[in-house]
């Protein structure tokens, strides 16, 4: 489908709100879930598992997400995976009554992958909406747009999940997550139909994509910026919850909210940016600064001890920064890239 010559700014909302919600649901958990799957029982490794089977799961079913678009249209897609995410959430919220170890795990585990596979879906239909709504020229800033709109979703999950398990208990985060994502179904009437129609067939295009230089290298690109942030919502709460911070469920989504919130801020202007220093430079500016920000996060061990920073709050906010600073600069021209990719291949977004 021709790109529209305008910017259908009712589809780009819905899409990012959708994307906003769809991160929210996953970052939530993140302040309260480690400790509150300790006290279950869950030894490190199981809450590790727990929370990688959700992105693994998404990884797993965005490849066949562009079959269903093509054969119910993205808007269809987007609408069906909010309600299901929005079913999986508030199942969530049960899981603590599980009576022994070994069924809370295997609870968390099974709804993980559902929550992950639904949001595979809703992400990828959600950025097929944006792509198509605006005219070629701006696909670059639509991808901050809703690289924003995920961050802030990302920013106020940790925030709203923390105060709301200190206030309410473990089933009120999940239970308003859901509700939000029920609440965005309505606002699908707000895409035009040449834009979440059902698309043209694109057989074989994710093999002829595969073969594609920028492509490969945006995708590797994703994969450890994203593997690098995602091993943080495990460990994180737990290692600043012990003395000497000390810190509270609350306080602890306060500093990722914080990081979220510079990611978001930069991806903004990021699309611009790139058009302006070229993707690869900015790239590779946007790596250096994620590198820098967890060197200082640990700190790493491999750093003699006059040059290790103090373990204290500031130089844990400082470090969480420089890798929402860097994600920010660095995950947006990936997108780029693989749009480069598909037009030199003949294919259209």
């Amino acid at each position: 489908m021709q790109a529209p010559r305008r910017i259908q700014r009712g589809a780009v909302a819905f899409a990012c709100v959708a994307l906003a919600a769809t991160d929210l649901n996953f970052s939530l958990l993140a302040p309260f879930f480690p400790n509150e799957a300790s006290a279950h029982g869950q030894s490190a490794v199981v809450i590790g598992v727990i929370f990688a089977l959700q992105p693994l799961a998404a990884l797993l079913i965005t490849p066949l997400t562009p079959a269903l678009i093509r054969a119910g249209g993205a808007a269809r897609v987007l609408t069906c995976s909010l309600v299901a995410q929005a079913a999986f959430a508030a199942a969530f919220g049960f899981v603590d009554l599980a009576p022994t170890a070994a069924a809370f795990t295997a609870a968390a585990c099974a709804l993980r992958v559902c929550q992950g596979a639904t949001a595979g879906c809703a992400e990828t239909a959600a950025t097929s909406l944006v792509m198509r709504a605006v005219p070629p020229d701006l696909v670059g800033s639509a991808v901050g747009w809703s690289e924003a709109s995920r961050a802030l979703g990302s920013l106020a999950g940790p925030a709203i999940g923390g105060v709301l398990y200190h206030a309410f208990g473990f089933s009120a985060p999940f239970y308003a997550a859901g509700g939000l994502l029920l609440l965005l179904v309505p606002a699908a009437g707000c895409v035009p139909r040449q834009i979440g129609a059902a698309a043209g067939d694109r057989r074989g295009a994710l093999g002829s994509l595969l073969r594609s230089p920028p492509v490969v290298a945006a995708c590797l690109t994703q994969f450890v910026c994203l593997v690098s942030i995602c091993f943080l919502d495990p460990t994180l709460q737990p290692a600043l919850a012990q003395p000497p911070l000390g810190l509270t469920a609350v306080e602890v989504g306060l500093l990722l909210s914080m990081a979220v919130l510079v990611y978001a801020l930069v991806s903004v202007v990021s699309g611009f940016l790139a058009s302006r220093l070229g993707n690869g430079l900015q790239l590779a500016v946007g790596l250096v600064l994620m590198a820098l920000g967890f060197v200082a996060l640990g700190p790493t061990p491999l750093l003699p001890a006059s040059f290790a920073p103090p373990r204290a709050v500031g130089t844990v906010a400082a470090a969480l920064c420089a890798v929402g600073f860097g994600g920010g600069l660095g995950l947006v021209p990936t997108t780029n890239l693989l749009v480069l990719g598909a037009r030199r291949r003949g294919l259209s977004v």
